[in-house]
Order: structure tokens, then C-alpha cells, then sequence
């Protein structure tokens, strides 16, 4: 991030977002705003790494200059004090996603399964190795790409795994739709025994033939687990 000058603020491989003004105290109400790189059209930063709850637009710093802040692809990021006086941007940016923290070993890291598609009659699709083999998994989210068929009475889909019903989240058929589930499995945590696969089920019938899905597994590791 070369065009921030230094000090002015922190972005971490995890989701801390800290500023300062220009004396070094915390940018009490700054603003970070967030759009798709290189444009002024606006792109959501996220309070939680599955991505399914966004933060404001312009996010709002509190007392101690923080926002939780997790960024999905590339962003144009603009920084203005709490008076809208801009401080920086930053043109094209990306989040440091997987790098591990200086201090504490924390790794984090997200796989994703694009453009998974069913096969006609099925009541299930897997999603292999969605977790590498030694690490926690953090969660799952499912996102409707392409709006899936009716014809064999499917009504809805459940992400989960391969324990029946553990945990399982309900996601509907229209595109863009999505859901997340965490801490499911619990008997693999702290870490998992073997590579974590995920299973969509179809709810209410089988799968047709149209219709496809992206399959994010969110994952972490503390050097000295076992």
C-alpha cells in the first residue's frame, strides 16, 4: 500500500482495521470507504468472514480508530477523517487473505469450489477437500451463481457435512442467494482429523440439471496446535 503514508494506518492479514490522523492519535469517526477497484462504484466490506453481513458504507471508526473490516477481492479503499476530509486511498487493494500474524502464528486462510453443479437426480453434492488436512475449519458459505431448477420438486439446499443434519444451513434457489454455517463437525475441532469436504443436500426433491453454486470453506491454524 504505497501511496499510504506511514503510521496513518494498519491492515492486517486478520480483519482489524485501525487509522490514526495525522498526529497519531486514533481516528476517532473516520471513514473508510469502500469501492470496486479503480471506480467510484461502491463494493460492501463485510463485519464477518463468511461475508454475509455488510458493514456500512462509509465503515465508521469508533473510540479507538477500529472497524472490523473483511474484504472480499479487490477494493478501492478511501480513508477520510470524521469530518469527510479525505487522508489517503488507496486505488487497487487486496486483502492479505492467509498471510499469518507476526505475533501470535495465527494462519487463516479461505479455499473456494467455483461453479459446482449437480447431477440431475441427485440429492447431493459434494465438495472435497474444502479444508486442508490440519486446520480448524471456521465455516462454510454457499452462494447461488446460477438459479437452480424446480423440476423434481427441489425447494431449497443445506450446507453441511457428512454428519446428518449437523449444523446444517438453509439456503433458497434464487441467484445470489446465500448462507453460512459455522463451528459444525464439532468433533473436529480444534483441528481436523482429515481434509474437510462439504455436502449440499437438496431440500424437498432432487437436483435437475440447471443450476450451478460457489462453495467457500474459511479455515485457521495456531502454530503449537495438535
Amino acid at each position: 500500500m504505497a501511496t499510504i503514508p506511514l503510521g496513518v494506518t494498519t491492515i492486517f492479514p486478520w480483519p482489524v482495521f485501525q487509522a490514526y490522523d495525522t498526529n497519531g492519535h486514533p481516528l476517532v469517526g473516520g471513514r473508510l470507504y469502500t469501492y470496486e477497484a479503480n471506480s467510484t462504484v461502491p463494493k460492501a466490506s463485510f463485519a464477518d468472514y463468511y461475508f454475509l453481513t455488510p458493514n456500512s458504507n462509509p465503515v465508521i471508526l469508533d473510540a479507538d480508530g477500529i472497524a472490523i473490516v473483511h474484504l472480499d477481492g479487490f477494493y478501492r479503499l478511501v480513508l477520510t477523517d470524521a469530518q469527510n476530509v479525505q487522508l489517503w486511498e488507496e486505488p487497487v487493494y487486496e486483502f492479505a487473505s492467509g498471510s499469518p500474524a507476526p505475533t501470535s502464528g495465527l494462519v487463516t486462510g479461505m479455499t473456494e469450489a467455483v461453479n459446482v453443479t449437480p447431477s440431475a437426480g441427485s440429492a447431493v453434492i459434494a465438495v472435497p477437500n474444502l479444508i486442508p488436512l490440519g486446520y480448524r475449519c471456521e465455516g462454510i458459505i454457499i452462494k447461488i451463481t446460477t438459479d437452480f431448477g424446480t423440476s423434481q420438486g427441489l425447494a431449497s439446499l443445506a450446507v453441511g457435512d457428512a454428519t446428518l443434519l449437523d449444523r446444517w444451513g438453509v439456503c433458497g434457489l434464487t441467484t445470489g442467494t446465500q448462507t453460512g454455517q459455522r463451528d459444525f463437525r464439532a468433533a473436529d475441532r480444534p483441528i481436523a482429523a482429515t481434509a474437510y469436504s462439504a455436502l449440499i443436500s437438496a431440500i424437498g426433491g432432487n437436483f435437475d440439471s440447471v443450476g450451478s453454486l460457489t462453495c467457500r470453506g474459511f479455515w485457521s491454524s495456531i502454530t503449537g496446535w495438535s
